[in-house]
């Protein structure tokens, strides 16, 4: 028997006599886990407020707290005054900052001024995350609500800078010194878009007039081909990829042309940069393959040598670029030929034979008279 000072965890019956417990003692019904997690779905617990609350009764209620009895301006006013609270928190908050001012805005509160606010101090979150386009947007409409909010002007005129839209940028600058001419920091402004804009003036110029030029040379050219007959094709060699060279006029109006030469034989090509339309062919063939010129390394057999040549132009190689111009004309039937054209041929008549287009660029096929090539180049055209 326990003596009086022994306590006992069992309950005694009146004789003294311990009795057995009834039943077992009940478990807890919660963990201490779950009662935590309870515990932080209530706002004085919260480490972090969720960005979603709507399966969140507690937090529903403390908003409706702070809208119950509140006006679009008010609400509007409330949420730019917590918009410059988390973003004086530092970048960590700028979320929620662009957020509380997003949601000032959804208000439409009929306070322009305060619109304005909101806009404009959106945007200078914006300008400090670098999203430049989001700052003119912003400020745009900060300026529609309060034509007088020179910060709006400052930060869509700095951002316009940032994405070098110089243009842009000065006419916000000038339409905020409208509104408050001795304003130092657009005027500093304005002194960084001045160089800027000259040259870019500048360059806008400059680039007119090469259009001009070349709208000039294109005219002048297509008068210089319909006046020579030559019929003008689709540049089905792309070489301007490859090889440099251009068609122009030169000071005696005398055209000039760069000229392709294909070896079918060895597949190999020659790029005749500037040929003048009263040059011959076999002028510049003597120059390749006379008796002074070095033997090309594709011709192994040393058999291209300019008395051994032909030369060939293939007509309907292509079609025309102006199909009206040749229509009935002999020769434009869209068979493709072979023509012989003569060493001696100036290239301004090699360039009018019936039937030719050019395609692109001269084209010619060169091989050795009489070669096993030459006879197989003629049979395709049988």
């Amino acid at each position: 028997m326990a003596d009086a000072n022994t306590s006992t965890t069992a309950e005694q019956d009146a004789n003294g006599t311990q009795a057995a417990p009834s039943q077992p003692p009940a478990k807890p019904e919660k963990s201490v886990d779950e009662i935590v997690s309870e515990l932080s779905k209530f706002p004085i617990f919260m480490k972090d407020v969720p960005e979603d609350i709507e399966d969140n009764p507690h937090l529903l209620a403390l908003q409706n707290l702070v809208y119950d009895g509140e006006t679009p301006e008010s609400l509007a006013t409330y949420h730019k005054n917590e918009g410059n609270k988390f973003f004086q928190k530092g970048p960590n908050f700028y979320k929620k900052s662009i957020e509380q001012y997003t949601l000032g805005i959804e208000q439409k509160s009929t306070d322009k001024p305060v619109n304005s606010l909101l806009y404009s101090n959106r945007a200078a979150v914006q300008m400090v995350k670098r999203n430049y386009g989001h700052v003119v947007n912003d400020c745009t409409k900060a300026i529609e609500h309060d034509p007088t909010n020179i910060k709006a002007y400052w930060r869509a005129a700095k951002a316009s800078y940032e994405l070098e839209k110089w243009e842009q940028g000065y006419q916000f600058v000038v339409d905020g010194l409208t509104q408050q001419p001795a304003n130092a920091e657009l005027i500093a402004l304005q002194k960084l878009f001045e160089p800027k804009l000259a040259a870019k003036r500048e360059q806008e110029a400059q680039k007119k007039q090469e259009q001009e030029t070349m709208r000039q040379y294109r005219k002048a050219l297509q008068i210089a081909l319909d006046l020579r007959a030559v019929v003008m094709g689709e540049n089905i060699y792309q070489l301007s990829a490859i090889y440099e060279g251009s068609i122009y006029v030169d000071e005696n109006r005398k055209l000039h042309w760069p000229v392709m030469l294909l070896y079918p034989e060895y597949s190999q090509s020659d790029f005749l940069r500037d040929v003048n339309e009263t040059e011959t062919l076999g002028f510049h063939l003597q120059n390749m393959f006379g008796p002074s010129a070095e033997r090309a390394e594709w011709d192994a057999d040393n058999k291209y040598k300019v008395e051994n040549l032909i030369i060939y132009a293939e007509t309907n190689a292509c079609r025309p670029k102006e199909p009206a111009k040749v229509r009935g004309k002999t020769g434009f039937d869209k068979v493709k030929r072979a023509v012989e054209i003569p060493l001696d041929m100036p290239l301004a008549k090699a360039l009018r034979v019936p039937g030719y287009i050019v395609p692109g660029v001269p084209v010619f096929h060169v091989m050795v008279r009489g070669s096993g090539c030459h006879t197989l180049f003629l049979k395709q055209y049988e």
